[in-house]
């Protein structure tokens, strides 16, 4: 069965490297498609065949990925859906490429967004993000202890605060702090650049301590990644020392992140030295904790083969509405809502691991489920790509690189309520940017879409 698993996790490398190799020559920049597939490759790709090299190695936390042997027939299940739901997602890419492609060329329009109301709307989200910000540290007992209890805060299934919501608020900062940066880069009056960089500075690094304070690295990560990004759309490549600064601060944050957040709460031990020490002892250790930090979408979707629809029914889609409806402050509403398949999930596993986005399709409506999320997906993504294309407007630019990376994340974190929870400030500002929005109409062009290009 082992060999079974790396032929196919072979097969699926080459479908991903050969058509992303096949887009390349019409693609000039990362596309949205080319965030997802990346993904897709390490855990689907690289993850079936390094964890094979794991068997009696003591993981520590990650323990819980050999509660099923590698040689069961799941493993093979789960490599085969891997190779479906990619065909799914290309495909349903494809079927909507046509047509959104001669859409935008036909439809293309220059957006010019006033200064005024980029001030106004920037102001909001910022001052938004940090009242929540403050309310939110106020009900946990003050700024020290929402950082040092990360770890503690993160692990609860239960509110523990009936203002605990706000802290799902708080992320507008980093919309603000996108308007203003493109304010910032704007202007040049030498009275506005103060302001602005006052205002950049103070929402970015409030934007830190609210998503380390949610504690998801992933997280924290892309918003920083945010910014390289859009410095390869606005240069057209991307810019090597950026590149490097982003590489080690990725490695340091998935190396460390964990243990940082749980340093406080389990004080008993000395997390970070010992993991220090076993990185500085063994650089291969390195490898494996970034490796291991990329293996739950595939393992667990192994283990829902095996666990739907004996031990888990088929949800039937139930946890989109459900995704919506924990939105909203639970406890001040007196809701008492049905658990979430992430939910029933960590229970039977008695783990706290996310749900990956072919596992949400599988355990809605089986191998059918996974069929239709893919295929949506790849719809969804072509849709992106048309609708942000590579533009000379900074916010626009910054728009294309954070939607780009949540989509992304997407392969990983798939679920509808961990989708809705991370990205409804980006939603909400984006839509409250494209609604306040000017336009100069232009001469309809007949482009592809891939040909809109940054000079």
């Amino acid at each position: 069965m082992q060999d079974i698993v790396v032929i196919l996790a072979l097969v699926l490398g080459g479908i991903i490297l050969t058509h992303e190799c096949f887009r390349v020559r019409r693609c000039s920049q990362v596309d949205f498609l080319t965030g997802v597939s990346l993904l897709y490759f390490i855990c689907y790709c690289v993850v079936p065949i390094y964890i094979q090299s794991l068997q009696d190695t003591d993981l520590g936390f990650w323990n819980w990925i050999f509660r099923l042997p590698f040689s069961a027939s799941e493993y093979v299940s789960a490599s085969l859906l891997s190779i479906i739901g990619y065909l799914a997602i290309i495909a349903g890419y494809h079927a909507a490429d046509d047509k959104a492609a001669r859409h935008l060329g036909t439809q293309f329009k220059t957006w010019i967004i006033p200064e005024t109301l980029k001030v106004v709307i920037a102001s909001t989200f910022g001052v938004l993000g940090l009242v929540s910000l403050f309310i939110y540290a106020g009900e946990v007992g003050g700024f020290a202890i929402m950082v040092q209890a990360v770890g503690f805060f993160r692990n609860q299934t239960e509110a523990y605060s009936d203002l605990g919501f706000f802290i799902k608020i708080a992320p507008f900062t980093s919309l603000s702090s996108y308007l203003f940066w493109d304010l910032l880069a704007s202007t040049t009056r030498t009275l506005g650049k103060a302001a602005f960089s006052f205002c950049f500075v103070v929402t970015f690094v409030s934007s830190l301590l609210i998503l380390y304070s949610m504690g998801g690295r992933v997280q924290f990560v892309f918003y920083l990644l945010t910014f390289v990004l859009y410095a390869s759309f606005r240069r057209g490549r991307l810019p090597l020392p950026h590149v490097f600064t982003a590489t080690v601060v990725f490695m340091l944050v998935i190396l460390f992140g964990k243990e940082i957040i749980n340093y406080n709460v389990y004080l008993s031990d000395d997390i970070i030295g010992t993991a220090w020490e076993d990185i500085s002892t063994d650089p291969f250790v390195g490898v494996r904790k970034l490796l291991i930090e990329f293996a739950f979408p595939y393992v667990s979707l192994s283990y829902l083969v095996q666990m739907v629809p004996d031990n888990i029914s088929y949800r039937w889609f139930i946890d989109i509405p459900l995704g919506v409806a924990y939105l909203l402050p639970k406890p001040l509403l007196g809701l008492d809502l049905p658990a979430t398949i992430t939910m029933i999930y960590d229970e039977q596993l008695n783990v706290p691991i996310p749900i990956d986005l072919l596992s949400f399709g599988y355990t809605s409506l089986g191998v059918i489920g996974t069929i239709l999320v893919c295929l949506v997906f790849g719809v969804l993504l072509c849709l992106a790509d048309a609708f942000f294309p590579p533009h000379e407007l900074r916010i626009l630019a910054l728009l294309r690189a954070a939607w780009l990376l949540y989509l992304s994340a997407q392969v990983m974190y798939g679920t509808p309520q961990h989708a809705l929870v991370a990205g409804f400030p980006l939603l909400v500002g984006t839509l409250a940017i494209v609604a306040c929005r000017k336009q100069l109409i232009s001469q309809p062009i007949s482009v592809k879409r891939d040909s809109l290009l940054l000079h």
